[in-house]
């Protein structure tokens, strides 16, 4: 049921937040728990559980051939599993990459061989892609995730330091 328009897969699915782009709004991090790149996060909350792991961010060389080239792309790979009986779909309007101070938000960042996620039923899994563009490389990196359907859900904070370095 996902129909592409702009080379953007547009799904069926209603959103939580409903504007339809990632929020730029600053949020409230004071809760927040920190996790590092491959760690498995597992949220649990009111009957909603599910896992999500932050596979890689790394540079990448892939754009878009229809917009202007940002300087560099970041790419941030992950997957997630659901456990609960809600369909579940973890894409761009849950993430947010910003330096290490807070202070810049990066914009996402689309091409056409990016992974889309998919809503996923009870027991299955998923491995999809966000991308950010950026003008300068940054060392480092603040990845921030927050379930926008439950907001009692603390944010996740995920601090990757060089993702240009091929580990």
């Amino acid at each position: 049921s996902n129909r592409v328009s702009d080379g953007k897969v547009v799904s069926d699915v209603p959103q939580a937040s409903g504007e339809g782009s990632p929020s730029t709004e600053q949020i409230d991090l004071t809760k927040s728990k920190e996790y590092k790149v491959g760690e498995t996060i597992n949220i649990a909350s009111d009957g909603k559980e599910y896992e999500l792991l932050i596979e890689k961010a790394e540079y990448t060389e892939k754009r878009d051939e229809y917009t202007q080239d940002p300087e560099y792309v970041v790419l941030i790979t992950y997957t997630y599993r659901n456990y609960s009986n809600e369909t579940l779909l973890i894409d761009d309007m849950r993430f947010q990459l910003m330096d290490s101070t807070q202070k810049e938000l990066y914009e996402s960042y689309y091409f056409a061989e990016i992974q889309i996620p998919q809503p996923l039923e009870k027991g299955e899994e998923c491995t999809a892609q966000v991308a950010y563009a950026m003008e300068e490389k940054a060392q480092d990196f603040l990845l921030v995730y927050r379930d926008t359907v439950y907001s009692e859900i603390a944010p996740c904070l995920l601090y990757t330091s060089d993702a240009a370095d091929d580990r």
